[in-house]
């Protein structure tokens, strides 16, 4: 089996994660990241994915954008490529859009992009329904359904498709004001659609809104309050299901920050990753998180300031996950989904999680 896929890679996107920015769009917010030592991800997070499609397809070839848009992770990852676009060191959306137009007039039978929402707008801009793309995932926020859930979920989609063994669908690309979004707006916009992989086991779902149950809240509080450890840090985490936790707890945290919580009171407000570090310094720390409505993502979206150091020393009974069951409900037998940083720390973390539905209720579930 033969195939011919295109790549580009956004080598910015998701570097305002771990700065906790709340997302990258806008060469003031990626400056901003790199002064606070934030690294650029994407190209790695490709590299994973292109590890994981010629293991299985090693025939394929890969055409690209020159340098950080693809070569390097190419050569990297050992797989054959030619570049077909070269930008300036400093891409923008429009290298992407024009790169994303050079691959389907070439004819390229997939069409791989590592990005986040902005970078599914411009891709979607540029092509439309024209090609068959597939998403690696490597943006802050990715709230699009056109990603695979993690980079290594990309090598049996993409040989799937080269086959002719795994079908095809739309799926929606959805964005979101970033610069509401820092001001706690959140408010999402339908842009168009992409023809993606019909996996439903590998693609990540939209990214659905939900309120929690009123009537949960209490309980979960109450469940979360006699689990916290006194003396103890506690990073929470964003989200409106934390949140309002932390509300019934007494503290007001961050809506799309992580925070630490220190013996009832909030110590750290919307830390980035290094002050997530100084404040945890070498202590035992806990973590309280909510999966993404509809998706079930747990760690790897919206919370890379809970990075790769941190999570190495995380205890996964110190992993305290949240949610109502309104909210479970979404996820329909799923189970929920983790894409750390890396390949390793995902399968420490595999396994089943307990979430907490209430007082003194919980729920069993997957975690993949």
């Amino acid at each position: 089996m033969t195939g011919v896929c295109g790549l580009i890679v956004n080598p910015v996107a998701g570097i305002g994660g771990e700065a906790a920015l709340a997302g990258s769009d806008g060469e003031d917010v990626q400056q901003q990241a790199l002064a606070r030592g934030a690294r650029p991800r994407s190209g790695a997070r490709a590299e994973r994915a292109l590890r994981a499609v010629v293991a299985l397809t090693p025939e394929v070839h890969v055409l690209t954008g020159g340098g950080a848009m693809g070569e390097e992770a190419c050569r990297r990852a050992g797989i054959p490529h030619t570049v077909v676009h070269r930008a300036s060191e400093h891409t923008t959306a429009d290298d992407t859009r024009r790169l994303a137009m050079i691959l389907r007039d070439a004819g390229v039978e997939v069409l791989l992009f590592a990005g986040g929402d902005g970078t599914a707008r411009d891709v979607c801009e540029a092509v439309g329904t024209e090609t068959l793309v597939l998403g690696i995932p490597s943006g802050v926020k990715m709230h699009s359904g056109v990603y695979a859930v993690t980079p290594e979920h990309a090598g049996p989609l993409l040989s799937g498709l080269l086959a002719g063994t795994t079908g095809e669908t739309l799926a929606e690309v959805v964005d979101i004001d970033e610069e509401a979004r820092r001001r706690g707006v959140l408010g999402a916009r339908l842009y168009g659609y992409l023809r993606v992989p019909e996996a439903p086991e590998a693609i990540q779902r939209g990214k659905v809104g939900s309120t929690a149950d009123p009537s949960s809240l209490g309980g979960i509080a109450r469940e979360v309050a006699e689990r916290l450890a006194p003396g103890v840090p506690c990073l929470l985490g964003p989200g409106t299901t934390v949140r309002e936790v932390a509300a019934q707890l007494g503290v007001q945290a961050s809506l799309l920050g992580v925070d630490v919580l220190e013996d009832g009171r909030i110590s750290g407000e919307n830390l980035d990753a290094a002050g997530l570090r100084r404040a945890v310094g070498a202590r035992r720390f806990q973590v309280l998180l909510s999966p993404i409505g509809g998706q079930g993502v747990l760690l790897g979206r919206g919370n890379q300031q809970i990075d790769e150091s941190l999570l190495q020393h995380l205890h996964r009974e110190d992993l305290l996950v949240v949610s109502s069951p309104r909210k479970l409900a979404s996820f329909a037998g799923r189970g929920l989904l983790i894409d750390a940083p890396t390949a390793a720390l995902n399968e420490r973390f595999r396994g089943r999680v307990r979430v907490i539905t209430g007082y003194r209720q919980e729920a069993l579930l997957p975690l993949r």
